[in-house]
């Protein structure tokens, strides 16, 4: 790898990073899921960057050739009597001064200091994100089935006919969370698993996550943050996929079960203890409850005001 194409993967990565955060940005006032759709390209862009940049021809300025001006011959010098046989010719002795004659000058290669440093950073972001998942494989396989029949009987009418992930519950979780894919795997933590009056709209929240595989876009943009970790564009595009999916899955859970349903279930804050890593799963920070909250109500709202238009 040379200095000049990690300085192309820098600047595209961030053009391509800081292009899907503005064309998101300008879908505000549409449904979160199409804001998604939008960041996914970028992911998927910025993952086949260096492959593109193998492939395709790199573009280059090409600077003009200027003619370099003629060398001046140099004067041919008088010619060297060759001394005659009888005269001594002196010899010359080089003059001894005694001093170590000195060894080859040591350089740092600046390619190869940061080329080491971003593998510094990409391994242990590859390590933290191994580790992850192996502890939601340990947490899963020591959580006990979820035998409840309302808490069953949800997620079959979230599931709507088709395979339904794994239902565990497991206390080494502070709010539910899903992760996987085929099977997928629903992680009840007790708080939640004690309130049966909001199986409903948890389940649907996070079936919404299985049926557009947010976890594994979610694993792809932890492994671009591996990858791009020294773009600050790149770290800013996975934390708003993360945030917008989990508005697209509000959304989904809304139209089925309705939003002010959806809303108005008791959304408890969970047992004080550590929360999975980002990595993990798909579970939200607790600062963005509130927020969904009312982006689900004020969904609610302009769909009341809409329908009350078309009956005026």
């Amino acid at each position: 790898m040379t200095l000049e194409l990690m300085f192309e993967l820098a600047w595209k990565s961030g053009l391509i990073a800081g292009a899907a955060l503005f064309a998101a940005s300008l879908l505000g006032a549409r449904p979160a899921a199409e804001r998604v759709a939008v960041l996914r390209l970028g992911l998927v862009i910025l993952l086949a960057l260096p492959l593109l940049i193998a492939l395709m021809p790199a573009l280059r300025i090409q600077t003009p050739a200027f003619a370099e001006p003629a060398a001046v011959a140099a004067p041919a010098a008088p010619p060297v009597a060759a001394p005659a046989p009888d005269t001594p010719v002196p010899r010359l002795e080089a003059a001894s001064t005694g001093r170590p004659v000195a060894g080859p000058e040591w350089r740092v290669d600046p390619v190869a200091v940061l080329l080491a440093v971003w593998a510094a950073g990409c391994a242990f972001l590859l390590i933290r994100l191994t580790a992850g998942v192996a502890l939601l494989h340990r947490w899963t396989r020591d959580a006990r089935p979820v035998s409840d029949s309302r808490w069953l009987a949800a997620l079959a009418r979230a599931a709507q006919g088709r395979r339904p992930p794994v239902l565990r519950a497991s206390s080494r979780v502070t709010s539910p969370l899903s992760w996987g894919w085929r099977p997928a795997v629903i992680l009840l933590d007790p708080a939640a698993l004690d309130q049966a009056g909001r199986a409903d709209a948890v389940l649907a929240h996070e079936m919404g996550h299985v049926r557009h595989g947010d976890w594994l876009f979610l694993m792809a943009s932890r492994l671009l943050v591996a990858l791009f970790w020294f773009n600050p564009l790149v770290w800013v595009l996975e934390r708003e996929l993360a945030r917008q999916s989990e508005q697209a899955a509000d959304r989904w859970a809304a139209d089925r079960i309705g939003r002010a349903e959806y809303a108005s279930a008791p959304r408890g804050p969970g047992p004080p203890g550590p929360r999975p890593h980002a990595a993990l799963g798909m579970a939200p920070p607790r600062s963005e409850l509130a927020r969904r909250v009312i982006a689900v109500m004020h969904a609610s709202a302009q769909s009341r005001q809409s329908v009350a238009g078309r009956a005026g």
